[in-house]
């Protein structure tokens, strides 16, 4: 057996190239799950099939899949984001880009940034969300969690033992109703604004125009700029 992992997988995969070049079978594998899900293994994958053999996919499960098979979320489309960032303001910008959109967001969380995650969650897209948060899944001590962001912090405060495990936080998408309110007039003018003043600035003069909520704005100022 051979280790890889994020410092030593451009050394692996020459390893692994030269052994398959010799004729041999390799197997990849990880600790839990389908490899390369929020694991190393993509640049190896890549160099394989660059090289010309077979690769043969052999999936095991999925913590995310798995989550959201029973979270109660559509499920037609989603996002996959993997871990959250470790810091304060990367993690607001990751909750920003992927909270404002119309599809069920997913992502992994640490139990040290839960609650600092969940607050700053609260804080972008309103405690009003609907939430699940996941633990331990098909595990003896498997927790879900189902309620509003405001509810589920709250409830994950006042027991800080529910923050343990390995985690998988689903959100809500925005409604389409929700996005719909800012079609026509008003996004072309928060679109024209977004070239000429600060994002948020464009946000708040367009919220007051159409009197919406000035975090639904802005997460639409926010994809509209990517």
């Amino acid at each position: 057996m051979l280790s890889l992992h994020e410092h030593n997988e451009q050394e692996r995969t020459v390893e692994i190239l030269a052994a398959l070049q010799r004729g041999a079978s390799i197997a990849l594998i990880s600790d839990a799950g389908t490899p390369l899900i929020s694991d190393p293994g993509y640049g190896l994958v890549t160099a394989v099939a660059l090289a010309g053999h077979r690769i043969i996919p052999l999936p095991g499960a999925c913590a995310a899949v798995t989550a959201l098979s029973v979270a109660g979320l559509p499920t037609d489309t989603f996002t996959f984001a993997g871990f959250s960032p470790g810091k304060r303001g990367a993690r607001k910008e990751f909750f920003q880009r992927f909270g404002g959109q119309s599809e069920t967001f997913i992502y992994y969380e640490s139990p040290k940034r839960l609650l600092a995650g969940l607050e700053q969650l609260v804080e972008v897209v309103g405690s009003d969300r609907q939430l699940v948060v996941a633990r331990e899944l098909t595990k003896m001590h498997e927790v879900l969690l189902r309620g509003s962001a405001g509810e589920l912090l709250g409830r994950l405060q006042s027991d800080p033992g529910q923050c343990r495990g390995e985690i998988v936080v689903l959100v809500a998408g925005v409604s389409r109703l929700q996005r719909s309110e800012l079609d026509t007039d008003a996004e072309r003018l928060l679109a024209l604004l977004i070239d000429e003043l600060p994002i948020t600035r464009a946000a708040q003069i367009v919220a007051r125009y159409r009197k919406l909520p000035k975090r639904q704005v802005y997460q639409r100022a926010l994809a509209l700029q990517e």
